[in-house]
């Protein structure tokens, strides 16, 4: 089974994102972090995985498009179709849709206002510029959004952009 597997992260203070993302606990061996000056998911990866394995890898990565209609076309060559709209999400500012890959997803984030979708494409063009992940347990970052709903599992979430501007943004899941 295919399913996203690694994350790699750059962030100015590594051992703080760790700190404020996962408490005293171990970052989740999908998630490299390494020292940059700017903050930026710099990969993402597709691995196959053994169905029966407990899964223990982000639940999305979310990608910024200019063109969802063309991104999910080109994606499916290698990911196939079953896009499922999933409306608009204010705090990403944009429309989105999201394709099963595994037991993960990718999220297509095309902006529908002058928000942070849009300013992170007119930044870095289009790519990943967020993860979403199951809440670690007893971990309360300081600084997130609450919503109602995200587009991963329809359900509530904090949201937590782990720098200014154009820094990626984290969704936690709730349990």
């Amino acid at each position: 089974m295919r399913e996203i597997g690694h994350i790699r992260l750059r962030v100015p203070e590594p051992g703080a994102l760790t700190r404020l993302l996962f408490g005293d606990g171990v970052p989740p061996a999908w998630l490299r972090v390494e020292t940059g000056l700017m903050p930026r998911i710099v990969a993402w990866s597709v691995s196959d995985s053994s169905a029966a394995a407990s899964f223990d890898g982000p639940r999305a990565v979310i990608l910024a498009t200019v063109d969802a209609d063309r991104a999910a076309g080109e994606l499916g060559a290698q990911f196939g179709d079953g896009w499922t709209d999933t409306g608009r999400d204010d705090l990403l500012g944009a429309n989105c849709r999201r394709l099963p890959v595994g037991r993960s997803l990718l999220v297509l984030a095309e902006p529908s206002t002058e928000g942070y979708t849009a300013a992170c494409l007119a930044r870095f063009g289009e790519g990943p510029i967020g993860v979403a992940m199951a809440a670690p347990a007893g971990v309360v970052p300081a600084g997130g959004r609450h919503a109602a709903r995200n587009p991963v599992d329809d359900g509530s979430a904090t949201y937590l952009r782990i720098g200014p501007g154009t820094a990626p943004t984290f969704i936690l899941l709730s349990a």
